[in-house]
């Protein structure tokens, strides 16, 4: 996996650069990420199958459960719903930590070395700072998020209860509506920082996660522009890639939903009786292409916290020599 030739992360570089640079270097690397991670990325499919197979082919009884609980006459349906939706939910955080621990681990020794070399099992001690590191993040990030959604719902409940006690019409419905739409998309560009927070707190060994934030925040804002078309720009090309990879996913999700929406409403079943299997085996080969998918992403913004480390780097030396200059 090491390499003379890797690319330093600590260069200044175009957008298009760290796009292009990061995919490259992923695809490189390819062999060693998924001679690492490939255990966790089939664990990660066959929960995804699994649960995906579970709420498709329960989707007659959730939706009926949905009405009766609208309805005030039970939510049992509902409450193994959610019981089910955040056993998924803890389960797939444990194995994306693990999945994305080694990657991690390859993109700090790049940082220092500037080359790479194969990460330590997951079972050793070596691997275990990584590991916890990426845990603590997402335990901080969690609660970051519920104080923000928490803030949002707070919001919407003070404009109902204003609405409600001024009596107003259909337009101040649709204007309050306007402007949680627009809160939602501020909340959202305020925590695009934290994706240079993120690698700047994963790569640095020792780090404290809010004496990172605190000092890391601020250098986020400043190029919010150059993170904001990076996301951008990788959202996109991961979208097109997805939409093509997984077509035989969606198609089939789709004829199962349709097929069960019919048997709802009286309809015979439309759909052969080994169905059930063969969407297992789909989906467990989309979850397991969608895994390296999601982990191609994360070089990109590698590249483009180099770019903006040195960036930085640079403008603290252009101010100290100007300070020189004045003195």
């Amino acid at each position: 996996m090491n390499s003379e030739n890797e690319p330093s992360v600590f260069h200044v570089r175009s957008n298009q650069a760290v796009i292009s640079t990061g995919y490259k270097f992923f695809m490189g690397q390819f062999k060693t990420i998924f001679r690492h991670t490939w255990p966790f990325a089939i664990v990660y499919a066959l929960a995804f199958a699994l649960t995906l197979n579970i709420f498709l082919y329960q989707m007659p009884q959730l939706l009926e459960a949905a009405m009766l609980a609208r309805r005030g006459v039970g939510s049992a349906g509902l409450s193994d719903v959610h019981a089910l939706s955040l056993f998924y939910m803890l389960v797939m955080t444990v194995v994306v930590i693990l999945l994305l621990a080694p990657v991690f681990q390859c993109l700090q020794q790049h940082q220092h070395s500037g080359v790479t070399a194969p990460p330590a099992k997951w079972y050793k001690v070596s691997a275990w700072p990584m590991t916890l590191r990426l845990l603590r993040l997402t335990l901080w990030f969690v609660l970051l998020e519920f104080i923000v959604i928490l803030v949002i719902v707070l919001i919407s409940m003070m404009g109902g209860m204003l609405l409600a006690v001024a009596g107003m019409g259909q337009g101040s419905v649709i204007a309050i509506t306007l402007a949680l739409g627009v809160l939602l998309l501020v909340c959202l560009a305020f925590q695009l920082p934290l994706v240079y927070t993120s690698y700047k707190y994963l790569l640095t060994p020792d780090a404290v996660f809010f004496k990172t934030l605190k000092s890391t925040y601020g250098v986020g804002l400043r190029h919010w522009g150059s993170l904001f078309l990076v996301v951008l720009m990788v959202f996109i090309i991961t979208s097109l890639i997805s939409m093509v990879v997984m077509m035989p996913y969606n198609i089939l999700t789709a004829a199962i939903s349709w097929s069960l929406m019919g048997v709802a409403n009286g309809d015979p079943v439309g759909m052969p009786g080994y169905i059930s299997w063969m969407s297992f085996i789909v989906f467990s080969v989309a979850g397991f292409v969608m895994a390296y998918i999601n982990i191609s992403y994360l070089f990109p913004f590698y590249y483009l916290y180099g770019s903006i480390e040195k960036q930085e780097q640079e403008r603290k030396e252009m101010m100290h020599n100007r300070n020189l200059t004045a003195i």
